[in-house]
């Protein structure tokens, strides 16, 4: 089976059994939406790099990238998204409220810097995915980055 870009025991299309983190790039032009600039706490004047970092237990970085970016009308309550992290062939999974994705995602993502986060996954066991989350998006913030996490 082909390995996944972004973690070194998923493979291509089946899951590893760990959490992962990961990071999408927005395009530039999330810097004009405000609430954007309000979460991460820039101004209409930043140049930098912009970027939503996430995490995941149940799903491939991939296929959390493809939720994300799922179009509203596919996105609505208990339609399906097709799924091959279980065991490595579709199974339709219905969206919910805690898979449907974020806004400047679905509006503004260039796609996956697996650069920046492929080297951390899959988490190690004692490492709570939410802190994960938030400690790669302050450590990307401290790079001068404009950076959203939940």
């Amino acid at each position: 089976m082909a390995k996944s870009k972004s973690c070194r025991c998923c493979g291509s299309r089946k899951k590893c059994n760990g959490a992962h983190v990961y990071v999408i790039e927005l395009e530039s032009e999330v810097i004009a939406d405000s609430k954007f600039r309000k979460k991460t706490g820039i101004s209409e004047d930043f140049t930098g790099r912009c970027f939503y970092v996430g995490q995941t237990s149940a799903h491939r970085v991939e296929c959390r990238f493809k939720q994300h970016r799922a179009k509203k009308s596919t996105r609505r309550r208990g339609k399906p998204f097709p799924c091959t992290c279980k065991n490595g062939k579709p199974v339709d999974i219905p969206y919910n409220w805690s898979n449907g994705g974020n806004s400047f995602v679905r509006k503004y993502a260039k796609g996956l810097a697996y650069e920046l986060f492929s080297h951390l996954n899959p988490l190690p066991k004692k490492y709570e995915p939410k802190v994960a989350e938030a400690d790669l998006a302050e450590s990307l913030r401290s790079q001068g980055f404009a950076v959203h996490y939940k």
